[in-house]
């Protein structure tokens, strides 16, 4: 067999050497490809949002220098601009007039409110509280006027700026340097799933030397700035956590074109990721671009195909002798399988013959203590009947489970207990293994024949209370059984028969690894059981 083998096994690693290096020679050309149209797709797209940022920029400068401030006191100020206004695109959500209103002008500036449509005009907070004027010694900067005039953007009116951290920052930008600036990225108030911006642009009266007269603000959203309507470019844009810019990036742009929060990857920190800056309203944006497939994707692609003409030839050759290799191999599984099979059987006949001898044993105790000398025919007659048909349910129950274990509850019924009707049973569901399971129902009938004739169960107004409980947890579990008779024959000396004595003192608390007790109590007939918990199971146990 060697000699077929290596001569084959030479031709194999040949062509495997050969195709691999093809396929690695194309993936590399291929990816290098890759990396470079999307670094000219990226620089394509940065320009174009940087150009219209600086577009957006420009206008709001004219919209200023053309702006003139009207008197706080006045209708519809931004009439003259409306028409410009609505030339610009979509992404415009929002104009408005915001002038500086000292704490004398209040009422002219709640009055400017009403006539351009507030009821009741009033100065809000940024939670849209009221503020109350009067007790603010600083100036003011209400939104007078907006445009469009749509539901949502009258939700502004009468919002104080000033009373925003982040808008009075940048509305002490644009004071000071007389440029516009913008704030960070925010949920936008007129639309609050949408992040957005806005550009204070400040106006000035002709002559004045002081702080401006106001702002003309432009709102816009956030998703539609930094992309071209249209356009198909194969990256997904990130966006900068603006409280860290070198940081995380924390929102991404879906298929979809909706801001969505960064979940998993981290495209900060990705080689692959490029990075561009954009200025807009005097401030720096970082925004990542990642490819939206894998860099390497299609020169993956590529080198795979390449390989594979390469191996073609060679897996065909090589797949007839795996054939042959497979087919031996499953002639020896199928070999080993059933000696497996012939294994596991004859640890099952072993089983069966080790449970058949411990029954046969059992069975030949209880026939030989039942029918021990001066025993009456009849009594061991019906003694042998009730002890062998609880150990046959007990067997039975067993056997439905696959000798898997069954619950405690299970034994107390007709089966088992010659008596049931005044029998209360209380305790957790606790599962019990084989031996345990044979044991414990014939202490069960122990019990209950003895209290039906001797004990509570004889007498009409008896009856009898078992309860169990687990204590502990573990393996320092503890087992509590507790079986009471109230009601019945005055105390007196147990009337088990010899075997009966057996059962309750020796076999079932040895089944179960514990210890018995018997009384008589304040009402009558009382046997306790305890043991470990893990002693009612078959795991770690011999029979």
């Amino acid at each position: 067999m060697l000699r077929f083998w290596v001569p084959i096994s030479l031709v194999a690693a040949v062509g495997i050497i050969v195709s691999t290096a093809v396929g690695i020679r194309f993936y590399h050309q291929e990816i290098a490809s890759e990396r470079n149209l999307l670094d000219r797709s990226v620089d394509a797209h940065a320009g174009l949002i940087q150009e219209r940022l600086d577009e957006r920029e420009v206008l709001a400068r004219m919209a200023a220098a053309m702006f003139t401030a009207p008197n706080v006191i006045e209708r519809d100020p931004l009439a003259a601009l409306r028409a410009p206004f609505r030339s610009l695109k979509a992404d415009l959500v929002a104009v408005g007039w915001i002038p500086r209103v000292e704490p004398a002008q209040v009422e002219d500036a709640l009055q400017a409110l009403a006539a351009n449509g507030m009821t009741p005009p009033r100065l809000l907070g940024p939670d849209d509280k009221a503020l109350d004027p009067h007790a603010l010694s600083r100036p003011m900067y209400p939104v007078i006027d907006v445009e469009p005039r749509t539901p949502d953007n009258l939700r502004i009116l009468g919002i104080d700026v000033a009373a925003d951290p982040q808008s009075k920052a940048a509305i002490d930008f644009a004071s000071d340097t007389g440029n516009p600036f913008a704030t960070d990225p925010r949920p936008l108030r007129q639309a609050p799933s949408h992040l957005g911006v806005v550009l204070f642009a400040p106006v000035f009266r002709a002559g004045d030397q002081g702080p401006p007269a106001g702002f003309v603000s432009f709102a816009y959203q956030l998703n539609q700035l930094l992309t071209q309507v249209g356009e198909d470019y194969p990256f997904i844009i990130s966006f900068a956590d603006p409280q860290n810019p070198e940081g995380r990036p924390m929102f991404s742009l879906a298929p979809d074109g909706m801001l969505v929060r960064n979940a998993v990857r981290d495209p900060a920190h990705d080689p692959e990721v490029r990075v561009r800056k954009l200025h807009f309203g005097t401030r720096q944006w970082t925004v990542y671009y990642e490819a939206t497939q894998e860099p390497g994707y299609r020169a993956l692609l590529l080198g795979v195909n390449a390989a594979a003409i390469g191996l073609a030839l060679t897996s065909i050759i090589v797949g007839l002798f795996g054939y042959v290799v497979h087919n031996n191999l499953r002639l020896t599984n199928e070999v080993q399988s059933r000696i497996a099979v012939e294994q596991r059987l004859s640890a099952v006949i072993r089983e069966l013959n080790h449970r058949v001898k411990n029954m046969l044993a059992v069975i030949q105790s209880i026939v030989v203590r039942s029918l021990r000398s001066g025993t009456i025919v009849d009594e061991a007659r019906e003694l042998v009947a009730g002890r062998l048909h609880a150990m046959s349910h007990a067997v039975s129950l067993l056997t439905e489970t696959e000798w898997q274990g069954i619950s405690l509850r299970d034994l107390f019924s007709s089966q088992v207990l010659p008596v049931t009707a005044r029998i209360a049973v209380e305790g957790p569901d606790v599962v019990i293994g084989a031996r345990a399971a044979q044991a414990l129902a014939l202490l069960l009938y122990e019990l209950a024949a003895n209290a039906s004739k001797y004990g509570a169960l004889s007498t009409p107004l008896g009856g009898v209370t078992v309860r169990w409980s687990v204590d502990g947890g573990d393996k320092e579990a503890r087992f509590h059984f507790r079986w009471e008779e109230t009601g019945g024959a005055p105390p007196a000396d147990p009337q088990y028969s010899g075997f009966g004595h057996i059962v309750l003192d020796r076999v079932a608390p040895d089944a179960i690894r514990g210890v018995a007790k018997r009384f008589y109590g304040a009402n009558g007939f009382v046997y306790e059981l305890e043991a470990p918990l893990w002693g009612l199971g078959d795991k770690g146990r011999e029979d």
